[in-house]
């Protein structure tokens, strides 16, 4: 599996595979087999998405692929098409691509943070500050590798 998004508005979870993905709500698989990434809107080409995540405080869900990324629409059900894909470097600035993977933290009631991971290195970047904290990127500890 190459990344995975729980969507919080409709109770699914997105698990990605190369070019296909599959629905799971709670533990029932909602579609017995892979569907195509371009059934969610992305361009027939797209071989692979690279990393999912719910953005900060309004959770909404992103997908990257490779140096562009999509945002889901509301429901879940498919990629925005008006105004994507946008350039990953035109908002993480400093955040190393390609990305491996990524996910959101939650401190408290919003949420504050998203890791992007890079080979050997992590970004974290701030989502009301909208920057990248810390040293970036910030080398991880060789036993905490993504393989």
């Amino acid at each position: 599996m190459q990344s995975s998004i729980h969507i919080f508005a409709v109770s699914r979870v997105l698990l990605c595979s190369g070019d296909r993905y599959w629905e799971l709500s709670g533990n029932r698989v909602l579609r017995r087999f892979g569907r195509h990434l371009s059934e969610l809107g992305l361009p027939p080409h797209t071989v692979s998405v690279d990393a999912a995540f719910v953005w900060g405080h309004h959770r909404r869900v992103y997908l990257v692929t490779g140096r562009t990324y999509w945002r889901l629409d509301d429901s879940g059900q498919t990629v925005l098409i008006h105004g994507y894909p946008r350039d990953v470097a035109g908002v993480w600035h400093a955040v190393q691509l390609p990305i491996d993977a990524a996910f959101t933290d939650a401190d408290g009631h919003l949420t504050q943070h998203s890791f992007a991971f890079c080979s050997n290195s992590q970004s974290d970047y701030h989502h009301r500050r909208r920057e990248i904290v810390g040293e970036p990127p910030v080398r991880r500890h060789k036993n905490l590798a993504l393989s």
